[in-house]
Order: structure tokens, then C-alpha cells, then sequence
């Protein structure tokens, strides 16, 4: 049961890795941006669809996400899923990246 255990968390890491580099190479930002603190808004956006992705398509919590991306707090996390959540429906552009973003995931 444990090497199982092992082998989902080691496929998780693995996809959140793999989207990482999609998201800074589709954004022309470096995985340092993506993980830092910084509030330019195109990596702000680009962050907040990692943590959207991450948790919709790869399961993991918002605190599990949150020590992903430098130690931010779960609730940081649940605010910028939220926020993409909502923009989803209201804004064709951000779906079409999500979109654009989860099929180079699963290819």
C-alpha cells in the first residue's frame, strides 16, 4: 500500500512540474516568477490558473497547493481558484487558456 501511496505523489508531483513549465513557457515567465510573491498582473493570472488547474484536474488541497508555490497560505489559494472559477464564466480569453493550458497537460 505505501509504494502505491508513493507512486500517486510522485505522479502528482510530476504533473504539477509538467504544468509549471507549460504555464511559464505559454506566459514567457520563469518558474521563479511563478513561484514568487510578485503582483505584476500576467504573473498573478498566471499563477492563480496553476492553482485553478491543480486543484480541478490533479486533485491536490489548497494547502498542499500553497506549500507548491513558496508557503502561500491555503486561503490565498482558494481565493485565486475562486477568482478564475468565476472568470471562467465571464470571460472567454480565460477559458480558452485553461482550455488551451489542460490539453497540453494531458498530452
Amino acid at each position: 500500500i505505501l509504494p502505491k501511496a508513493k507512486v500517486k505523489s510522485n505522479t502528482q508531483d510530476d504533473e504539477v512540474n509538467k504544468l509549471k513549465q507549460i504555464v511559464c513557457s505559454y506566459f514567457q515567465i520563469s518558474e521563479e516568477d511563478l513561484n514568487s510573491s510578485s503582483r505584476k498582473p500576467n504573473i498573478v493570472y498566471a499563477r492563480t490558473l496553476c492553482f485553478y488547474i491543480i486543484r480541478n484536474k490533479i486533485g491536490l488541497n489548497f494547502k498542499k497547493i500553497g506549500e507548491l508555490f513558496g508557503g502561500k497560505d491555503h486561503t490565498t489559494i482558494m481565493y485565486g481558484h475562486d477568482k478564475i472559477k468565476d472568470s471562467i464564466e465571464q470571460d472567454s480569453n480565460v477559458k480558452k487558456d485553461v482550455q488551451y493550458i489542460e490539453e497540453k497537460l494531458n498530452s
